[in-house]
Formats: C-alpha cells, sequence, structure tokens
C-alpha cells in the first residue's frame, strides 16, 4: 500500500537549519568585531615554550590543564597580580609575534608602578606547526583597576617601536603612541563591565539587539551603522553608570 505522510514545517530539517543559522550568526559577529582577518601564523612562528617554563609558576591556562597542553593547542595564559582589586578597565594589545607579547608580560613585571596598576593580565601563546585558526586582535589583554587607570599611558614604555599593530577590536578606544607625527605602537582600552563575560561577546549581544530593529523598519546599511554605533556606545555608556 502506498501511503503520504506529513512532516509539519519540515522539522528536521528546519530545526538543522536555524542551528546552523544561530551559529553562523554568533560566530560572524564574534569574528568581524574580535578576529584578524590575514593569516597571522607569523604570530606564533617562533617556539616560546622555554621562556613560558620560566614563569610556570604563575601561570594559569584559560582552559586549564598542564603548562605544555594548553601551549600546543593554543591558548591565553593569566597571571594573577591583586586578585583583591575590580578591573574597571582593559587594554589589549596586538602585538606582532608572541615573543613580542612575553616581552611586554616580563617588563610589566619588573614595572612596580604598572604591576599594581593591574588585577591580572593574559596572553596568548602556540606552539609553531599547529593547526591554523583566526587569532584575536587582543594577543595581551591588561585588566587595570581603578586606581591603576591614570597609568595607562605607561604601557607604551614596554615596548619598541614597531612592537604592535594598528589593527584593533571594534567598540575599543584606539590609543596612538607617536613621535613626530610617525605612529610608533598601539593598544586599544575598553571598559570592563563584566568579568564573567567578554567584553566581545557582550558588544555581539547588543548587535543582535539591534538588528531586530534594522530588520523591521528595513533600514539602509548607512542607517543600520549609523543606529548601530549610536547604540551599542550608548549601552557601554549606561553599564558604566
Amino acid at each position: 500500500m502506498i501511503t503520504i505522510s506529513i512532516t509539519e514545517y519540515n522539522e528536521r530539517k528546519t530545526r538543522e537549519t536555524l542551528a546552523k543559522l544561530a551559529a553562523d550568526i554568533y560566530a560572524d559577529i564574534y569574528s568581524l568585531l574580535g578576529c584578524e582577518t590575514s593569516d597571522v601564523t607569523s604570530y606564533y612562528a617562533k617556539d616560546c615554550l622555554e621562556e613560558l617554563k620560566k614563569l610556570s609558576a604563575i601561570l594559569i591556562p584559560q582552559n586549564g590543564g598542564k603548562l605544555e597542553e594548553a601551549y600546543a593547542a593554543g591558548d591565553y595564559f593569566h597571571i594573577v597580580l591583586n586578585e583583591a582589586k575590580e578591573a574597571t578597565r582593559r587594554v589589549i594589545i596586538n602585538t606582532n609575534d608572541q615573543q613580542t607579547s612575553l616581552k611586554i608580560v616580563n617588563k610589566i613585571l619588573d614595572n612596580p608602578v604598572l604591576k599594581d596598576s593591574l588585577m591580572s593580565m593574559k596572553f596568548f601563546a602556540k606552539a609553531p606547526g599547529s593547526p591554523k585558526e583566526r587569532l584575536k586582535y587582543d594577543k595581551v589583554v591588561l585588566y587595570f583597576h581603578e586606581t591603576g587607570e591614570p597609568n595607562i599611558g605607561k604601557v607604551f614604555d614596554t615596548m619598541n617601536p614597531g612592537d604592535t599593530s594598528g589593527e584593533i577590536s571594534a567598540f575599543y578606544d584606539l590609543w596612538t603612541q607617536e613621535e613626530n607625527g610617525k605612529a610608533l605602537n598601539y593598544i586599544g582600552a575598553g571598559i570592563e563591565i563584566d568579568p564573567d563575560v567578554s567584553f566581545t561577546e557582550q558588544r555581539e549581544q547588543e548587535i543582535l539587539g539591534y538588528m531586530r530593529y534594522f530588520i523591521k523598519e528595513k533600514c539602509s546599511i548607512d542607517e543600520f551603522v549609523n543606529g548601530c554605533y549610536d547604540y551599542v556606545t550608548e549601552c557601554i555608556q549606561e553599564k558604566t553608570k
């Protein structure tokens, strides 16, 4: 007997499509906000495991596990400096390679003023030859507490000219160190609103919220850009009150 069955709304395929759509939207917004678009394998072209081992007593891999395993996979390594303090401002540094990241971290550890200005810091490191991946702009992240914020500019003292890239994540303030009109180095500074949620994830949620208005009103691209910029920056300001 030949029969006909009906699956309402093609449920299985529809759910699969929605799941992929949701994953793609989240991934795309997050990547556009916070990830490099160019090939950055040069960042981890040289091995720095021995330098990491020298700091092993104070390093905490973000994803847990042993130092060597975290390094092989690629991970952020945290250093807690003033645990009792609360971070109020985050500074990101897009270094050209992980040796420079380690140099900056070590100079901060040797600088009493900067060291006392931070709640903590982290940096990204990865073994050479590991699979390619898109890396985030924030190769080094410094978490300043309120009384340490006036010393943010001193971060430039840990750098040599050309150590950093001016490609910084969206919605950070871009600080540029210049000499005679020539840019020497760059950092990004953003307000630390919720230590349990990444800066980029917060901006992602706000953009997704504004997109509902964009779709409903059928805005032009220019209208979306101007409106979303104002909306997200107002969200940042409102959350700091």
